[in-house]
């Protein structure tokens, strides 16, 4: 009788939060539609109308979650495609492959590929071996494995974009996150500290981050060179001093009380490793 009950008074709130999603999402574009027509005039293309209209409402659903955040993103695309593309809404249509060629950008590869990249690593479990090689030359230590585990993202960032680099740290760092206490002030450092080192690693190399090759790009269309080796030269020193300083930071706002940390991980499929 109480699984009865229970599976009842779910099946119940799945349709309640469905009901009020529904009523979100239209809340959203009929307040969108509002804003829109309060504050464009007659001096307004077809293009900016439902451009305002569109910055509205993806504000809204992307607050409101009404539908999922990637959702959101594919919603834009179709937008831009039918409402700007279009002779019959559009008294000034724009060419869809302006806006379908975005899927194809090098950018947007890079970190689809960071993701596989990372998904990959947790099938094969080369994530537990990036964290074995990290833990095991800089010790069990929480100061010294968070060291250990902030300079392993430093440097894969410069081979790396740093996005790609975060995902795949921090997949080699959840196991042991799982496996340890929730709040854990060593958890918290691990998980800003991965991200804020590979960022500074970016800084390393101009593949390290896609904001490195665009400013390349810029600086050789004003005549001068940058080489790789230039850039290392210039870049190398400034972000493993930022590395340490922030590392030095993140020890003494999150103090872990442990002289040691088990780093036996239990995956799951419950195998210690």
């Amino acid at each position: 009788m109480a699984d009865s009950r229970y599976a009842a008074r779910s099946v119940y709130k799945d349709k309640w939060s469905l009901s009020t999603k529904s009523i979100q999402f239209l809340l959203v574009i009929g307040l969108s539609l509002v804003l829109t027509i309060w504050i464009s005039d007659d001096s307004y293309s077809d293009t900016a109308y439902y451009t305002l209209l569109l910055l509205f409402m993806a504000i809204g659903l992307w607050v409101t979650e009404a539908i999922p955040p990637f959702a959101v993103a594919i919603l834009i695309i179709g937008y831009l495609i039918f409402a700007l593309g279009s002779e019959f809404l559009n008294s000034d249509p724009i060419d869809p492959t302006k806006y379908t060629n975005t899927l194809s950008s090098p950018i947007i590869w890079l970190l689809l590929g960071g993701f596989f990249l990372s998904q990959g690593m947790q099938k094969t479990r080369l994530d537990l071996a990036v964290f074995k090689f990290a833990t095991g030359v800089f010790g069990s230590k929480p100061n010294l494995m968070l060291l250990g585990l902030m300079l392993t993202s430093l440097f894969s960032s410069m081979i790396l974009s740093n996005t790609a680099a975060t995902a795949m740290m921090i997949a080699s760092v959840l196991p042991f996150i799982r496996s340890i206490e929730k709040g854990a002030p060593i958890s918290k450092a691990i998980l800003i500290g991965i991200p804020a080192a590979a960022t500074l690693g970016g800084m390393g190399t101009i593949i390290g981050s896609p904001p490195n090759a665009v400013a390349v790009a810029l600086i050789q269309e004003s005549g001068k060179d940058i080489s790789f080796l230039s850039w290392m030269v210039a870049g190398l020193l400034p972000c493993i001093l930022l590395c340490f300083m922030f590392w030095w930071v993140l020890i003494r706002v999150y103090k872990s009380q442990r002289g040691e940390l088990d780093l036996a991980i239990k995956t799951n499929d419950g195998e210690h490793v």
